[in-house]
């Protein structure tokens, strides 16, 4: 999907060169094709920004996912430690409560 995708977009850069290249050879303003022109070339600079903001959320989203994951492993560690005095511990009781609380609660 990716290379169909990527294919698209530089069938599009194709044609706006072509259409750049058509009105230079003609020599006389043809304003239909210099309106294609720039509709085409503010699709490829809409694109190009898409493409920026994407990859700039993929970044944040990846921080994210290792922050969660840095959690997740604390909290594993806090429960295997919890195992391991049977939750006898009165600190580690409640913190078995908090590791268990449902967000309603």
């Amino acid at each position: 999907m990716e290379g169909s995708r990527s294919q698209l977009w530089n069938l599009i850069e194709q044609i706006t060169g072509q259409i750049y290249e058509l009105q230079q050879q003609e020599g006389e303003s043809n304003q239909e094709l210099e309106e294609l022109a720039e509709k085409l070339q503010r699709l490829l600079v809409i694109h190009k920004k898409y493409n920026e903001m994407e990859k700039d959320s993929n970044i944040k989203l990846l921080a994210l996912m290792r922050e969660r994951n840095l959690y997740l492993e604390k909290c594993r560690k806090i429960e295997s430690l919890g195992q391991g005095m049977n939750w006898q511990n009165p600190v580690m009781s409640k913190v078995l409560g908090v590791l268990y609380q449902n967000s309603e609660d």
